[in-house]
This record gives structure tokens, C-alpha cells and sequence, in this order.
């Protein structure tokens, strides 16, 4: 009882507890509360991440880079976990599909896809790629349509296009 009367009403715990300062229960208090919230965050990110056989650590690393905002950022777009050291597209993919439903055509996907296409595409040794070939691998991948995606990801910078050849912008300018 007394962490939550001190989570509720820090200044009782001063009047009743010998030695504790209103500065202090306060203290305690916003611990307390801190506390929770990651807990529930945890619990959260192991339903949304638990049992696709990806590693135990991943829930952690997911709360230490996005605290608070990490379960409606990832339920809003997974893929913002492609961010994360050691995390591709096939892993948001996954946790994208299975867990959260995402459509197969959703924008996010796409570019998503596009981007993990290039990114492949450079570790092969090549930084431009033919817009034709992007756009076939990418729909072999994702097993839908996504000339539009490109089209946009173009657009908005996301990518570059040059002489029907498209790369990443910072592998384009080495």
C-alpha cells in the first residue's frame, strides 16, 4: 500500500514516515510512476514482438531509443524499426504483417521496400539501379504493385533519380 499511497498522495507519506521530505516522496513518486510506464511499454512491445523468434533483447532496445512513444511510433509505422542497428525490413516486415496486420500495399511497406531493394542493391556493389529493375524486385518482394511508391519516394526526395537509374541520396553523392 505504501508505493501507491505514494504514487497518489506523496505529501501523507511525509506526515506519516519520519525523515522523508515532500521533496523526497515527490522524488519517489515520479520513480514510481516512471516505472510503470515503462513496465507497461515493456509488456506492450513483447505482445507486439514476442514469439516471432526475434531476439529476447529487442523490446529493450526498442524502449531505449523511443521511451514512451515507441508503441503507437511503431503501431503507426513499423518500419521506423529499420532505424534500429542490427534491424532490416524483412524483421519490421514480419512484425509489420504478422503482428500489427499492416496492409501489403500500405505506403509505409513500399518505401520500406524500396529502400531495403537499394540498400541490397549497394552491399552487391552497385549504388544506381535501373527504375525497372527497382520496381520488379520490389514487387517480387512485397507482391504488390509499387511503380506509385517509387514514383513518390522520387518525389520526395526519399530517393534519386538520374538517367532512369534511382539509388539512395547518400550513396549517390559518393
Amino acid at each position: 500500500d505504501t508505493l501507491e499511497v505514494l504514487k497518489k498522495d506523496p505529501g501523507s507519506v511525509r506526515d506519516d514516515i519520519r525523515g522523508i521530505t515532500l521533496e523526497r516522496a515527490k522524488t519517489i513518486q515520479e520513480l514510481i510512476v516512471e516505472n510503470e510506464s515503462i513496465e507497461n511499454i515493456m509488456i506492450q512491445l513483447e505482445a507486439m514482438i514476442g514469439g516471432l523468434g526475434l531476439r529476447k533483447s529487442l523490446p529493450v532496445e526498442i524502449a531505449n531509443k523511443w521511451g514512451t512513444d515507441a508503441v503507437p511510433m511503431i503501431e503507426e509505422n513499423p518500419y521506423v524499426l529499420c532505424r534500429l542497428e542490427n534491424v532490416g525490413f524483412l524483421t519490421a516486415d514480419k512484425i509489420a504483417m504478422e503482428r500489427l496486420h499492416i496492409a501489403k500495399d500500405s505506403p509505409h511497406r513500399k518505401l520500406a521496400g524500396i529502400k531495403h531493394v537499394l540498400r541490397e542493391n549497394e552491399t552487391s556493389g552497385s549504388v544506381w539501379i535501373d527504375v525497372g529493375s527497382l520496381d520488379r524486385t520490389v514487387q517480387a518482394l512485397l507482391a504488390c504493385e509499387a511503380t506509385d511508391a517509387i514514383d513518390k519516394a522520387i518525389e520526395d526526395g526519399e530517393i534519386v533519380l538520374l538517367d532512369n537509374l534511382v539509388a539512395n541520396p547518400k550513396a549517390s553523392e559518393d
